[in-house]
């Protein structure tokens, strides 16, 4: 399970964590890669205080070449924001065929339509771990999940397709 992005609090990556520690699964291992904007402190205290030391993975920065390595490894990609008005890590996740999972605020529900992730209904640290449980447990469905998202998310947001959608829309203004 990864999360890639800043470390900031309003990233809310302490949900990310929590919810580790209530998930039924203990097999997997979380890695945490982004530059740290003054939480890393705390979340690996937070870390120590779930005994998740052994299970979650700190990186740091990442340069493109890590990421899109993170990302054809991964198992499931979680953005834990509460607060992001469009994830360009969710995209590049989902858009990679990473099986993706957001809480449903602002743009991820538009991200993830169509069958290219999960949204997450209610923002509790229960459940993102029910989640997080479920996709780990449903082989099948992150299947169908990567195989929607890696040919639907990188048509959705091809710099092409936009530059024409947006020069229709201004057209339609005159």
């Amino acid at each position: 399970v990864i999360y890639v992005g800043r470390v900031t609090v309003t990233k809310n990556i302490e949900l990310l964590i929590q919810s580790m520690s209530l998930c039924k699964r203990s097999d997997f291992t979380i890695i945490i890669a982004g530059k740290d904007f003054g939480m890393l402190n705390k979340l690996k205290n937070l870390t120590k205080k779930h005994g998740l030391e052994k299970r979650i993975i700190f990186r740091g920065k990442i340069s493109e070449n890590e990421k899109i390595k993170l990302f054809s490894e991964a198992t499931i990609f979680v953005h834990p924001s509460l607060e992001d008005v469009f994830s360009l890590s969710l995209i590049e996740a989902a858009g990679s065929g990473v099986p993706s999972i957001a809480f449903d605020i602002e743009a991820n529900s538009e991200i993830l339509e169509n069958n290219c992730g999960m949204i997450v209904k209610n923002p509790t640290v229960s459940s993102l771990a029910n989640t997080i449980d479920y996709l780990l447990e449903h082989d099948d469905e992150r299947n169908e999940i990567s195989k929607n998202a890696s040919n639907l998310i990188p048509k959705k947001y091809d710099w092409h397709n936009t530059a024409k959608i947006l020069e229709q829309f201004y057209f339609q203004l005159k």
